[in-house]
Order: C-alpha cells, then structure tokens, then sequence
C-alpha cells in the first residue's frame, strides 16, 4: 500500500493527482510528483472529496480476497464446525456465521485485512458469537452507589426464606388458582389478601405490580 505524508491530494486537469509538498516512504526527498489515475486501480467506494493521504487498497487484491471467503456450506461441513457448533441450535449458528463473514466483507473492503483468516478462525469467531448470545442477561452485581432500593439494580433484594419459598412452588405446579379444600377454582390473590388484612387491618386489599396501576 502506497502510503502519502502530506497534504492531501487533489485533482488537475490531464487526469493526474498531484501533491503539493509531501513525503513519502517510495519517494524520498521529491516535492512534488504525479500519478495517473490509470496506473491505480481505485476502490469503488473512494471519492476524490474525502480522498486522504493513504490510497485504499487495489480493487484486484479486494477481490480476490472476497472470492476467497469460504462458503457458508463448507464451512456447515467443516470437522472444527462439529466440533464447535453441533449442539447449539442449527438456526442460531447460521445467523451468527453470516453476521461474522459480513464483518469479513466490510473488513476487507475498509482495508483492515490483509489476510484472509482461515476457515477455523471465523468458526472460532463465528462461536463466540453463538456463545455470547445464549448467555442469560441477567447477573449479579455489587451496589456501591449508596442507594438500597436501586431501580436500575433491581430494587430490593429478596430475602433467603422468600428465594427458597419461590424456588419450591416455582419447580412444580401449584394451587395459584385452584381451591384444594373446595376442589374448584379458586382466586390467586387470595394468598396473600389474607395476609395483607391482617398486616394492615383493612377490609380488603388489592396487589398490583407497579404504582401506576394502583391509581
């Protein structure tokens, strides 16, 4: 890659570029020298207007590194791929490939890559994608903003006894509805009216899940 230190480079007439006072590691010493825009081939995305002091690369080598990229199919085949992906959902792994050979694409196509990698790293990249994308979102932090009740931590933490009374009902079902001693259905709040009756001494109580609704 030709690379220019200087100022940038501009257009003049006989289809030339020329710059005007600049370094460059081929031409050491020369003030001023021109290059016909034929003797390059250019990018298709470069615009004289945003033209910098780095040529982008030549539009042979982009493509050649673009045929190169391995097929999806190939790669589904690969040993490495069974090895990796084989027990993460099939549908998943295929989304997360094409997102990694698109990255590829656009890569190659700034000039950010030389070399092709080879088909295990964009298996190895291509995982850790379909990894990260299983991991569940939630997990547990330290709260050292000095505020108890944080809503964007989750508010109040629960105690033991409530976590272990949860987990018990939660792992099997459950009389939310149904009435045990009268063998019908029954009301799901009324597990904890009792409770809050006798915790407040009013006639009735009504539980919603945020303030608003209470309104």
């Amino acid at each position: 890659m030709l690379q220019i230190i200087g100022t940038p480079a501009k257009r003049v007439p006989g289809g030339t570029l020329e710059q005007q006072s600049c370094l460059s590691p081929l031409v050491g010493g020369v003030t001023k020298f021109s290059v016909t825009v034929t003797e390059i081939a250019w990018a298709s995305w470069a615009r004289w207007d945003d033209f910098g002091t780095t040529f982008p690369p030549r539009l042979d080598v982009v493509g050649d590194l673009l045929r190169k990229i391995p097929k999806v199919d190939d790669l589904l085949r690969h040993e490495e791929w069974q090895r990796r992906l084989a027990s993460f959902p099939a549908t998943l792994s295929k989304d997360m490939l094409r997102i990694t050979l698109d990255e590829l694409r656009s890569s190659i196509k700034e000039g950010a890559v030389e070399v092709l990698p080879t088909s295990e790293k964009i298996i190895a990249d291509t995982a850790k994608k379909v990894q990260d994308s299983v991991k569940p979102g939630l997990r547990t932090v330290i709260n050292a903003t000095g505020v108890i009740i944080h809503t964007n931590l989750g508010r109040s933490m629960l105690s033991r006894a409530a976590v272990d009374a949860i987990m018990k009902v939660a792992n099997n079902y459950c009389n939310l509805e149904y009435d045990v001693g009268a063998g019908k259905r029954g009301d799901r709040y009324e597990h904890c009216l009792s409770v809050l009756r006798r915790l407040t001494g009013a006639q009735g109580a009504l539980i919603v899940n945020n303030n608003a609704a209470a309104v």
